[in-house]
């Protein structure tokens, strides 16, 4: 979780997202960009009210790619967008909702050892899902608020609105607009073309069935290439997290933003974004293609604690069996226990390694092989140019 900071900007600009997912705002304010949700606010509309040059007072954390989160905003002029937590003074509603989730999933839990119909354990094990998720979530609502992060955004909140700007940090002006309508030259596999966007719309599907099920947002827009489409992931965990967890913002297009589209070919699909309006970019892989090395990574994390959470459990199991035999463990417990742990241990981690070499062989082979996948590097290769080009740090945001 990112520190909160506080911010002295001259107000530029405010747009929404796309019509369909308008919750979702953008910020231009001094050299820096915000993103934040409407819904999070007791009154939006002071964000209508604005007009460039106003001073603003900002409260926000970093993002990963360098932009902002806002969590609170104060014009003299103009008036306040106070977050809703400010008003949030006691936590009982939480801990009574949590209660009730408690309650739930033990009369589910329970309700398997009573009942033997199949649709009834369908039933109850929807039931645990809902309780177990609604634990969860209040779980971390009711932490989040209590950390010094969330204090300290509502104490410089409150510091603010009572005239004292003194902790926030004045920035410097922003860069000039070099919205350079001039098409790039393109590569045997991928066309850049620099445009803007109008009639911009989104809307949100269900696609696939069963397991493979899962919600997306069609993002379109008329641009000098046509009428496209651009298809972002959702992620329902990350839209219900409180913002100050947040590291990445969802993608954000609205009407007259300057653009580079990258279109795959043959496919003619937009496989990468550069929206030149605030800086960010955007990497779409094309269906069918191996998986990206951004969520490589995160799934070679995700072995190596899967790894390690075997490993414990297997100490635990040993650790259990000698309490349970009574006395302590003499030298041939020890060295029996050291023969079973290293054994498995070996076996674990060979798996492990040979699931992430048959990923690395069949990204390369996609990589060698596959159209769609070549003008994919290609992409990924000219968005952090650009990155670059702009004096960022060259991180991407795969919304696939």
């Amino acid at each position: 979780m990112k520190k909160i900071g506080c911010h002295d900007l001259l107000f530029l600009r405010h747009d929404k997202n796309a019509t369909g997912e308008s919750l979702l705002r953008r910020i231009l304010a001094g050299d820096k960009v915000f993103y934040t949700y409407s819904d999070q606010f007791a009154d939006a509309s002071v964000l209508d009210k604005l007009v460039s040059g106003d001073r603003v007072y900002i409260g926000a954390h970093r993002l990963a790619d360098g932009s902002y989160w806002l969590h609170w905003l104060v014009s003299e002029q103009k008036g306040i967008l106070q977050p809703q937590a400010a008003d949030e003074r006691h936590p009982s509603v939480l801990v009574l909702q949590m209660v009730g989730f408690v309650v739930l999933s033990a009369l589910a839990l329970s309700g398997f050892f009573w009942f033997s119909s199949l649709w009834m354990a369908v039933i109850l094990a929807l039931l645990l899902c809902f309780g177990g998720w609604g634990c969860f979530s209040v779980f971390c609502q009711l932490t989040t608020n209590a950390t010094r992060r969330t204090r300290q955004s509502l104490q410089g909140f409150e510091r603010v609105m009572h005239g004292d700007v003194t902790l926030c940090q004045t920035s410097g002006t922003p860069p000039p607009d070099s919205f350079d309508d001039e098409r790039m030259p393109d590569e045997p596999h991928l066309a850049c073309i620099p445009s803007i966007a109008t009639r911009v719309s989104a809307r949100r599907e269900i696609i696939g069935s069963g397991e493979y099920q899962r919600e997306v947002v069609d993002y379109q827009f008329s641009c000098r290439a046509g009428r496209l489409t651009f298809r972002t992931a959702v992620n329902p965990m990350q839209e219900n997290l409180n913002p100050l967890l947040l590291r990445e913002h969802p993608f954000f297009l609205a009407a007259n933003d300057p653009l580079t589209l990258l279109i795959a070919r043959p496919s003619n699909a937009v496989i990468g974004i550069e929206n030149r309006r605030d800086g960010s970019t955007y990497l779409n892989r094309p269906s069918g293609l191996a998986i990206s090395l951004q969520r490589l990574g995160w799934l070679y994390k995700t072995l190596a604690v899967c790894y390690l959470s075997f490993m414990l459990l297997l100490a635990c199991f040993t650790l259990n069996d000698w309490w349970h035999q009574g006395g302590m463990p003499d030298k041939w417990d020890w060295l029996d226990a050291a023969e079973t742990l290293t054994s498995l241990g070996v076996l674990g981690m060979m798996l492990c390694c040979g699931l992430m070499l048959l990923l690395e062989v069949a990204g390369w082979l996609a990589r060698r092989d596959s159209l769609d996948a070549a003008g994919f590097v290609l992409a990924r290769q000219k968005l952090a140019q650009f990155k670059r080009r702009s004096g960022k740090s060259a991180y991407l945001q795969d919304v696939a």
